[in-house]
């Protein structure tokens, strides 16, 4: 085995050698020097850790089948008017119960039967239209399907068309999606598809709160599933995506802290002169793979991708030469069953065997769910679903000592804008058990890494920040990714969850707790509702002057009625402006800015739907007509004298109504009064006006015939 460190001297030769640029040379440079600068500062940010998703026995839910007070409508999808007979038999009060088959095209049978096709997109726009849901059943999964693209198109395609449909329709409510499936074929392909939903929800739940969507995985017969479902859809609100029925008892998969994993026998299962074939081996994460085999055991390498070998390409392949190792690269879409199966009788053809997969192929278009098309789906899920089929049926009569998946982070926790990515990589983690419960050839081993500092999908610097302030996350160094990968063959789990970062605030993000709906105290006594249109006014006034900062605009030249986005309102920004907006209103739904497009649109959505914190945020207090006054506050009023005003703190409705009159901004929330004028009935000076207001003195008597005839 071959040190992994690199001399000054031997950065020099690669250089020379031309199997790097001076760019990348210089980037070794650097890393060198870090190296004998004694690591970087900020060591302690970088600390390893590892987790697992786990299944942990939960609280059992009561049997009560009758829906939340406020649930009207019940939307089943199932395969037969009995089932939708027995739903309504359990409910036991007057709700809606409607029933979704599959078929060719739309048709709406009755008042509570439809047929849709599953693969259209306007079928569900339509039916979420005409039926607005509270809950969703969704039992498809119970139906056989012969293929994968079928087993999607009954599963996680019909989520994705149903969830989509529901944002487009802006429901005002709680919508609660439940999917089920039977948990009986743990080591078939279409488990994994099935239960790899969970990935797809805990995205799905981080940018819309309002769609609470749960996998639901139960070892019954169908006919015994109704009452499990209604009592989930029952549970009080909680952070669980992925549940699990079994015996009669209820488990919740959480992600677990590892024990620390061993990396001492990593060497075991790395051959010299091993032959190991890595998917999108041209490229970031598989590229880095690939010199870090050839320079640990000199590896013979298979190298995969789609694009044809040009100067770059080449350029790389001399430099893994250049390490000590054999290279052959094969172009082909690991999405074709064909091109797969050519690239292994190639790799036999030159190398004779297989010792190890790795499937490092991907790619990702980042988007909100409102915002994604069915093309961008289908190309972030195929090679991560059919390239897993594809490579592991083409070597399932390979001696493999391994089988490697390389997930994302994203699939255990969720990523706003990566719904499709979530899916996909979960279905990763699933397949990797399901394979490992198949006792296929290798050790089967789906890691779910974080974003890597040198290669592999790259955020921007902003998206980095809010990683690292929101999870305490940070970028992978290589070296420590080098250990995670070692220390994952060594062990003996399905899946490993890779993060790197501070430690106690990592521990503390993926710490399961039940989400509590943040409550403010209140800043006053007693609040209550004001004139509509007052605290609309307000509102907007109070939007104004958050938008203000991140525009870099005054509140004054911002219109109510203007679409944001001719203001240059962008998705960081959204991001920054919905982050600011929770710290006041709890969770909100990341398409908030896509939904309700002008300040108008947002207020009156914040009227409606968190009226209470409103009031609370903006300082309205209720208003106490001034004969109401008590005794108590009498004698301060007399004491005080208006040529002598402490400063006082306005309220945030004062502040921002006064800021609706002006374009300048105060620069501070204090006032004090250094001057006053004018002339007062019955006062002859300013102290007798006070006193008459401070003793509720009645100073208005007819015009002074003096003033004019007033008859």
């Amino acid at each position: 085995m071959r040190s992994e460190k690199r001399s000054y001297q031997d950065i020099f030769e690669q250089i020379q050698k031309q199997q790097i640029t001076p760019e990348e040379g210089w980037k070794l440079f650097a890393a060198a020097r870090l190296d004998q600068q004694g690591q970087r500062a900020d060591q302690d940010e970088d600390q390893l850790l590892y987790f697992q998703s786990e299944w942990v026995a939960a609280e059992p839910i009561p049997r009560e089948v009758q829906l939340g007070e406020s649930a009207q409508t019940l939307l089943l999808f199932a395969h037969s008017e009995e089932i939708r007979l027995s739903v309504r038999e359990r409910l036991g009060r007057d709700v809606q119960v409607v029933l979704v088959q599959q078929g060719q095209s739309f048709e709406q049978r009755s008042d509570h039967q439809y047929v849709i096709d599953p693969a259209s997109a306007e079928a569900y726009r339509t039916l979420i239209k005409e039926v607005k849901p509270d809950l969703v059943l969704h039992l498809w999964s119970q139906l056989s399907a012969d293929d994968l693209q079928s087993q999607m198109e009954q599963g996680i395609l019909a989520l994705f068309h149903l969830s989509r449909a529901c944002l487009e329709q802006k429901l005002d409510k709680e919508v609660q999606l439940l999917f089920a499936h039977p948990t009986a074929a743990r080591s078939n392909t279409a488990f994994a598809l099935q239960s790899a939903v969970s990935g797809f929800a805990r995205t799905l739940r981080l940018e819309h709160p309002q769609l609470v969507c749960k996998a639901v995985e139960i070892d019954l017969t169908p006919a015994d599933w109704i009452d499990h479902l209604l009592a989930e859809a029952n549970a009080s609100p909680d952070g669980d995506v992925e549940i699990r029925y079994e015996g009669g008892r209820r488990f919740c998969k959480r992600l677990q802290e590892a024990a620390p994993l061993p990396t001492a026998a990593s060497g075991t299962l790395l051959r010299e002169r091993g032959v190991y074939l890595i998917s999108g081996g041209a490229g970031g994460l598989g590229l880095l793979f690939a010199e870090h085999l050839a320079r640990q055991c000199r590896a013979r390498l298979v190298l995969t991708g789609r694009s044809a070998v040009d100067d770059h390409i080449a350029k790389r392949l001399k430099m893994l030469e250049a390490l000590g190792a054999d290279v052959l690269y094969l172009r082909g879409d690991v999405t074709s069953r064909e091109d797969v199966a050519r690239w292994v009788g190639e790799a036999k053809a030159r190398f004779g065997e297989i010792h190890g997969v790795i499937h490092s192929a991907g790619v990702i278009r980042d988007s909100l769910l409102l915002n994604k098309t069915a093309e961008d789906w289908a190309q972030v899920i195929a090679p991560k679903v059919f390239g897993t089929v594809n490579l592991d049926l083409a070597t399932q009569s390979e001696p493999l000592d391994f089988f490697v998946l390389f997930s994302s982070l994203a699939s255990a926790i969720g990523n706003i804008g990566q719904s499709d990515y979530a899916y996909a990589n979960c279905f990763m983690d699933r397949y990797a058990e399901v394979r490992a419960n198949r006792r296929s050839p290798g050790r089967t081993l789906s890691f779910n890494w974080p974003l890597w500092q040198a290669g592999g999908m790259q955020v921007s610097p902003s998206v980095e920040q809010s990683l690292r302030a929101a999870l305490g996350l940070v970028p992978l160094q290589t070296e420590n990714g080098w250990s995670a990968f070692a220390a994952g063959l060594a062990g003996s789990c399905s899946q490993l969850v890779v993060t790197a970062g501070d430690a106690s605030s990592i521990r503390q993000a993926f710490e399961w707790k039940s989400p509590t709906p943040v409550t403010r105290e209140a800043e006053h006594a007693e609040l209550s509702p004001v004139p509509e249109q007052e605290l609309r006014s307000l509102t907007e006034a109070f939007l104004k002057e958050l938008f203000s900062g991140e525009l870099e605009l005054t509140p004054a030249r911002l219109q109510s009625q203007e679409p944001l986005e001719n203001y240059g309102l962008d998705s960081v920004m959204i991001m920054s402006l919905t982050r600011e907006l929770e710290k006041q209103f709890g969770t909100l739904s990341k398409t908030l800015f896509f939904e309700y497009q002008t300040i108008s649109e947002l207020a009156g959505y914040l009227q409606k739907h968190h009226g209470e914190q409103l009031l609370r945020e903006l300082g309205v207090q209720k208003r106490l007509p001034s004969a109401a006054l008590d005794q108590k506050s009498t004698p301060q009023l007399r004491n005080s004298s208006t040529r002598n005003l402490a400063p006082r703190k306005l309220s945030r409705a004062a502040r921002l109504a006064e800021g609706e009159q002006s374009a300048v901004a105060l620069a501070t929330d204090e006032i004090a009064i250094i001057g006053l004028s004018g002339r007062y009935p019955q006062a002859r000076t300013l102290d007798q006006f006070w006193e008459n207001l401070c003793s509720g003195r009645d100073c208005i008597t007819e015009v002074p015939a003096e003033r004019w005839d007033h008859r």
